[in-house]
């Protein structure tokens, strides 16, 4: 736990991170202070951390059982007559405002000695500590989270206030995913010495403080926090600050002097349309920024829309390199809602399909006829790591457990057929080219999509867009994934548990069938677009089904946000394949491995989703996709092989 943050840091909403009361006292400011063990009706249980405030606590209101987070006031503070004024004034102000991406503020008061702020208590982590995990994050997750930021600086900003320690440290997330700005820059009231009142790491994070707040300006306003949200954005979209320095000196100096660096000349996938918006955020001069948080959430909007901002439109500047259009294909299924259609050129699109016909080949599908194989019906010896196995009509499977949660699994039998699509096929691309091949060895495949209750059962965290035990989990990196097949191999016995090979994943879905779907009519087998959707799809698929969503796709789906027919829905609810394969085509786009690949190359995702249209979730249908995307309509099934065999 790092007790160095300033304020409701990750710690200070953790639930989970306790310490033990009964240690030695704990030092606060010059002096030493006994913890106390409540204050007025808070029964203090935990510490959570330290600010420059003073100390925050897990406490329990025993007027009504809420537990909270409890913020102390330094001594050396509390001596200040008109800081506490402001304190508690400020503190009266934040209580009234009522918005889902802003920390309730309960209560403010002085009881028992102690001047104290008790507010709400978040378990569900904060940015910093995701960006310490992640780097960086992908588009749609990165514009997601600052657009619900920006809601909550708009509620601040109406409530007449300003935070003045924005940083992700600053930024939480419930249990349920939800984006709340937290601290509301309490401590940050810019009245004589106090705005550099903040001690060690509490000093603010200089590289998010805006020029005139490190000049100390009398009449800090809303634009220093724009400026901050500007600086959030530039870290999620490079996973860097944008001024470094071995000194606070050295931060400041650059803050105050240099030019703001190219969020592009760190990571070139960064879109135009998101460098004007940074650009315009942190602009030297306050009068050159956002007037206020809403100009800023209106651009959000609009670029992960897929428009271009209204309000910083004069500031973008596009880069124009012969590698941008593969870039784009790649990274273009991370974006939610309005994905740039893409004019990939010929050699392009060849390149692609190239990538796409050696994962057919690679990774225990073997092109050479092999005598003696199996068919679904032989004998399967029952495998050691399941947990039960049975036979059905479709054949043999297996059960594994975690925690209570099961995850069925289908035996695919070696044998022989053809990948990719034959020409002709409605909606095919260039890259379904098609191989004959023989599969030597059988393996087991995920009767569903990963559940969300599977997921959260083996890994505890719950990434999806759409919350529900039975839909599948989505929204998860292919890191994540494998990450997550990591820990279920450790409760194999003799076995791995991995991401299927785009070939593994096409054999298992056809089933030895040989036509687009291995369910029909198609309907009968998978969730795809509604029918609007579908149609706003259908100019693209004529023209070619270029790799990015077209512009009609994304307003349609703007338009219809909340529509209940667009999200995954719960697995196995469809008829499934010959084999008992459910959900192969539609629900969600799967993951699958390029084995001896580049992590960082994008790798396939197979199969369609409730998001595309029915052409683009047949058997051989697959896009490549950045392997960093985390996006509500990509999921993932796995494969158990056995170690020794394999």
């Amino acid at each position: 736990m790092d007790q160095s943050r300033s304020g409701f840091q990750g710690p200070a909403c953790d639930p989970e991170a306790t310490v033990d009361l009964s240690a030695a006292p704990e030092r606060m400011g010059s002096g030493v202070e006994q913890r106390p063990e409540r204050v007025g009706a808070y029964r203090i249980t935990a510490r959570l951390g330290e600010g420059g405030m003073g100390m925050v606590y897990r406490a329990t209101d025993e007027r009504d059982g809420r537990p909270v987070a409890l913020k102390l006031l330094r001594r050396e503070l509390a001596a200040d007559q008109d800081f506490v004024r402001r304190f508690q004034r400020e503190a009266g102000i934040a209580a009234g405002i009522r918005d889902p991406h802003v920390m309730r503020v309960y209560a403010a008061g002085t009881a028992d000695g102690w001047h104290y702020i008790a507010c709400e208590l978040i378990g569900g982590g904060d940015l910093g500590a995701l960006l310490a995990r992640r780097g960086m994050l992908t588009e749609h997750k990165a514009l997601g989270l600052v657009i619900a930021a920006t809601r909550g600086l708009a509620a601040l900003h109406a409530a007449g206030l300003v935070h003045r320690d924005l940083k992700p440290d600053n930024i939480f997330f419930d249990a349920e995913g939800r984006v709340v700005l937290g601290d509301l820059g309490l401590a940050r009231h810019q009245s004589g010495d106090d705005r550099f009142t903040m001690t060690g790491a509490a000093i603010g994070t200089p590289a998010y403080m805006s020029p005139e707040h490190i000049r100390g300006v009398a009449d800090l306003d809303i634009r220093s926090d724009i400026y901050a949200m500007g600086a959030v954005l530039y870290k999620l979209f490079t996973g860097e600050e944008p001024y470094a320095g071995e000194t606070l000196y050295l931060v400041t100096h650059k803050v105050l002097t240099e030019p703001l660096p190219d969020p592009r000349s760190i990571n070139g996938a960064v879109p135009a349309e998101v460098a004007a918006i940074i650009r315009k955020a942190m602009a030297k001069q306050r009068e050159e920024r956002y007037h206020d948080p809403a100009q800023m959430l209106e651009d959000l909007e609009r670029v992960r829309a897929g428009g271009r901002p209204a309000h910083a439109a004069g500031t973008v500047r596009r880069v124009n390199r012969a590698s941008d259009a593969i870039a784009v294909v790649a990274s273009d299924r991370g974006r939610h809602r309005g994905r740039r259609s893409v004019g990939a050129s010929p050699g392009t699109m060849r390149a692609v399909g190239l990538v796409i016909a050696a994962a057919l080949v690679i990774g225990g599908l073997h092109l050479a006829m092999t005598a003696g194989l199996h068919s679904a019906g032989s004998a399967v010896p029952a495998p050691a790591w399941a947990t039960s196995h049975g036979r059905d009509a479709h054949g043999p499977y297996a059960t594994i457990s975690v925690a209570g949660v099961e995850q069925r699994l289908r035996y695919c039998p070696p044998g022989a057929g053809m990948l990719g699509s034959p020409p002709g096929e409605p909606g095919r691309h260039a890259d379904e080219m098609q191989q004959r091949f023989t599969l030597a060895t059988g393996f087991w495949i995920a009767e569903t999509e990963c559940t969300n209750a599977f997921f959260h059962a083996v890994t505890g965290e719950r990434p999806s867009a759409f919350a529900g035990p039975q839909l599948p989990v989505e929204q998860v990196e292919l890191a994540e994934a494998r990450a997550f097949l990591e820990a279920v191999s450790r409760e194999l016995d003799g076995a791995s548990a991995r991401l299927p090979t785009a070939a593994q994943w096409e054999y298992a879905c056809r089933a030895g069938t040989d036509g687009p779907y291995a369910v029909e009519p198609p309907s009968a087998g998978g969730w795809f677009a509604p029918p609007g959707l579908a149609t706003a799809w259908e100019p693209a698929l004529r023209d070619g089904d270029p790799a990015a969503d077209p512009p009609a796709v994304a307003a349609w789906h703007q338009e219809h946000r909340g529509d209940p027919r667009l999200g995954t829905r719960p697995v196995a609810e469809k008829r499934p394949n010959p084999w008992g394969i459910h959900d192969m085509h539609g629900n969600v786009a799967e993951w699958c491995a390029l084995p001896d690949a580049d992590p960082e190359a994008p790798h396939p995702a197979c199969g369609g989703s409730w998001y595309d249209h029915p052409l683009r979730c047949r058997s051989a249908a697959r896009l490549l996709v950045d392997p960093h995307t985390a996006h509500p309509s990509i999921g993932f099934r796995f494969i158990v092989v056995d170690d020794v065999a394999d």
